[in-house]
């Protein structure tokens, strides 16, 4: 098994070399979690409108 790593890995100050800015970095990485969870909600709502949507909803999630 690998090293365990102390905390202070994964709160210390990340290093992003190719952005100017951390925070532009920072938006670009949650774009993708941003897009996932629209997604979700999206598939859900629509969901009450459909007939079955015990079936219908995990079938266009998955």
């Amino acid at each position: 098994m690998a090293s365990e790593n102390p905390p202070e890995f994964l709160l210390s100050r990340a290093q992003f070399p190719s952005w100017d800015s951390d925070y532009v970095s920072w938006s670009i990485g949650m774009l993708t979690q941003n897009w996932l969870f629209v997604c979700l909600q999206c598939v859900i709502h629509m969901g009450e409108e459909t007939k079955n949507p015990k079936r219908t909803v995990p079938h266009a999630m998955f």
